[in-house]
């Protein structure tokens, strides 16, 4: 990767991250604009959830997945890397001067397909950095952020294969990630 590109995907990934100084922003216009009394007047400004927890510990956990190219995985030293941990780097810096520059330690935490959601819904994790679809189902256990990247299901097969379609696939095995949204779509093929 040339490093132009790299700072233009840097930048690509700044302008995406703008969304949490406005939702911030946002959210404390709303509390601003009517306390209904006095103790909630009083509360104006205060934290609460997550930012509040990522204030009083001074950390913030991000689950990452171990091979999720070119989103979330390790490098050969063991380290989560990827463009969602990038986001999420992103996203703890506009966290931090949402803090007033508060310095914030950031845990990471291996998170897998069928462990991710319950880890953020728990508060083990304050935000998953991979590549997890938002669908309907998922949404009501936990918030994503705006999608950014869109991609399809593919099959891989040898070329030298007779299987063309996902019809072609009758009474044959498929492997897929388990807890992903691609094993739900072949489950329902099979079906």
């Amino acid at each position: 990767m040339r490093a132009g590109h790299a700072r233009r995907e840097t930048a690509d990934a700044r302008s995406i991250l703008g969304w949490p100084r406005i939702v911030f922003a946002a959210a404390s216009i709303l509390v601003l604009a009517a306390p209904a009394n006095a103790q909630e007047a009083a509360n104006v400004g205060a934290l609460s959830g997550t930012l509040k927890k990522i204030k009083d510990t001074g950390t913030i956990a991000l689950g990452y997945r171990e091979s999720s190219l070119p989103f979330s995985y390790l490098n050969r030293r063991q380290q989560p890397i990827g463009y969602s941990i990038d986001l999420c780097r992103e996203i703890v810096e506009d966290v931090s001067a949402e803090l007033d520059g508060m310095e914030i330690k950031i845990t990471f935490a291996p998170v897998t397909p069928d462990n991710r959601l319950q880890k953020v819904a728990s508060g083990e994790i304050d935000l998953e950095c991979g590549s997890t679809t938002g669908n309907v189902q998922r949404r009501k256990e936990v918030a994503f952020s705006p999608i950014f990247f869109v991609a399809g299901t593919k099959l891989m097969v040898p070329k030298s294969s007779s299987i063309s379609s996902y019809r072609d696939l009758a009474g044959k095995t498929a492997v897929v990630t388990s807890g992903t949204t691609n094993e739900a779509a072949l489950r329902a093929l099979s079906d």
